[in-house]
Formats: structure tokens, sequence, C-alpha cells
């Protein structure tokens, strides 16, 4: 008996498959396309490195949107006919071929998995901030709250409209002025909506095989470093905002403070303390920034990389999959 896979199954497995390619191809090339924006400012380079890790999404969407609608994909698609059919068609996953319907079926099983796995990762960060918002006081005139914890930690919690949570040990360990400093760096995380984008890379780059953590690591990077030259203007100094950075550097080291707090909530939250680097070459490269400041970035570089990476593969991809349904295995 020979039956059809209904079309919205198509064309999720069209999209599960052609993401996947993509997301390999990104995870291969990472570094590569790094090196072209590496001496961009920290904004444009978390923005560069954002867009890049959506392309294989994006290359998905848009080359299963070409098969759905063959009309469309008519320049790229060569005439060819099979089984009577010359005209303009999508490609068909049938039942009958044991590895379509098994490779359609897992598709989407993993793709389910993984908006389940999602959303209830959602839930039980909401339910972490919730807990962390009773927990914490509200101090008057400012816009942040105090965590009654001697840890030095400070952070951004939320994904949309976040709060910024400092911790009673930080407070007391800094100047007013180095209060300051941290306030405004956490506020710029705010309104770049830095935590949702961390959050959107980490899925995003589950499935790259390499170069995943120094994806994550060139995005936190650049985030901070944005950060801490927005703060610099905020207070009209960046050596304030390089004395803040060095002198938590040096409390940190330490061994009667602990910071075992501020690394749970960075791992479960993927959120970072504004001046908690990850190791002292971090520190070294963000102070260094602020002394060295990159203000322009030519953005037409990221222009041509990105539309020229997304071009080729909708190009590529939406071809090859439709031949291949039409003449290889699937069919």
């Amino acid at each position: 008996m020979f039956f059809t896979i209904a079309p919205y199954i198509e064309a999720l497995l069209a999209f599960f498959t052609i993401t996947l390619i993509s997301s390999l191809i990104s995870a291969f090339s990472y570094r590569y396309c790094y090196a072209l924006i590496q001496h961009f400012s920290g904004a444009s380079r978390a923005a560069a490195i954002f867009i890049y890790a959506l392309l294989a999404p994006v290359v998905g969407l848009w080359s299963t949107t070409l098969l759905v609608f063959p009309s469309l994909s008519t320049l790229i698609i060569p005439e060819h006919c099979h089984d009577g059919v010359c005209s303009s068609h999508s490609p068909s996953v049938a039942l009958h071929s044991v590895i379509g319907g098994g490779f359609a079926i897992l598709s989407t099983l993993i793709i389910i998995t993984l908006i389940l796995t999602f959303y209830f990762n959602l839930q039980r960060y909401q339910q972490q901030l919730t807990t962390l918002d009773k927990l914490s006081n509200v101090v008057s005139d400012t816009n942040y709250k105090i965590i009654d914890n001697p840890t030095l930690v400070a952070w951004n919690a939320g994904l949309w409209r976040t709060k910024i949570f400092i911790s009673q040990g930080l407070k007391s360990a800094l100047t007013t002025d180095e209060l300051n400093v941290v306030v405004a760096h956490e506020v710029c995380h705010g309104f770049q909506h830095d935590n949702l984008r961390k959050l959107i890379l980490l899925w995003l780059s589950k499935v790259w095989l390499t170069n995943k953590a120094q994806l994550r690591y060139d995005f936190n990077l650049a985030c901070e470093q944005a950060c801490d030259l927005y703060a610099a203007n905020e207070v009209s100094s960046s050596t304030q905002v390089i004395n803040t950075i060095e002198k938590y550097a040096g409390l940190a080291k330490e061994p009667t403070i602990t910071n075992s707090y501020a690394k749970q909530n960075t791992t479960q939250t993927n959120q970072k303390s504004a001046v908690h680097g990850y190791d002292g070459e971090e520190v070294r490269q963000r102070i260094n920034f602020l002394n060295h400041p990159i203000k322009q970035s030519n953005k037409s570089i990221t222009l041509m990389i990105v539309c020229g990476l997304l071009f080729s593969q909708v190009v590529i991809f939406t071809m090859i999959y439709h031949l291949g349904l039409d003449h290889f295995w699937l069919s």
C-alpha cells in the first residue's frame, strides 16, 4: 500500500534536515567567519555572531518554503520529469520508503522533544526567577535588588523585562562609584536583551559538533565588552570601569571568597556577573578593549558574509533536497 506523509510532516522533515546540515556547516566554518569580524566593536561583533548562529534555521525555513511552494523555485530547480509530471511540483516523501518514513518519524520525535525540553526549561527558569525575586530586597531610589548573600555576584535576570540583582557581599566590597559601574553594565545587558540572545544561541548551537564552546565564549565576551563600554560612557570614565573590573578580579581570587553561588546561577540561567570574568584572559581582553575601544565596524563585510552564506545554502539545499527526493532514496 502506497501513501504519502501529510504535507506538514514533509515540511517538518525538510526543515529539520536542512537546518541540521546547515548547522553543521556553520559549526565547521565558524572560525573562518569569525576571523573577519574579530576586530568589530563589541556590540557589532555580538550582533554578527548572533546572526551567524541564526543562519541555519533561516536557511531551513526559506528552503522549506521554496520546496512547499514550487512555483517560487522555478529558477533554482532544473526542469525535469518523473512519473509523467513535468510541471512545478513539491517533492513527496513516501511511507513505503523505509528510510524516508523512519527518518520522518525520528525527525518529528526529535523536534517535539526539543520543544518540550525548551518549554520545561523556561518554566523552571521562571520559577527560579520568582523565588529569587521573593528573597531579594528592594533598595529605595535604585533600579536593582539586594540578595542577602556574602558572595560577590551581580547579574541581570530575565529574558525580556529583566531585573538587576546584586549580592550584599558585592555591595559591601565596592564603593558607590564602583557600584554605579556595575549597575550601568547590567542595565546594558537588559536593553540589549543579552540573556534572551544567549538562550537562543545556546539552543541553536546544541547540534554543533565543533566550535560550540568557542561560539558561546566569543558571544559572551562581545556582550561584556559592549556593556563595559556602555558603562564607561555612563560614568564618563573608562578608567573607573577598568579599576572596578580589576578590583573584583582580585577579590575573586581570595581564598576566603566563594563564588559557587555565582557560578551556579551562571550555569543554570546562562547569565554572567558584570565583573566576573571566566578567566584572566577574558579580564585582560575586556580591559584592553576599554583602553583601545573600537567604535566603528565595517558592517558591509557582515552583510556580504551573511547574504553570501544565506543565498548559496538556500539555493544548494533547495535543489539537492528536491532532486534527492525525486530520484534517490526517499521516494
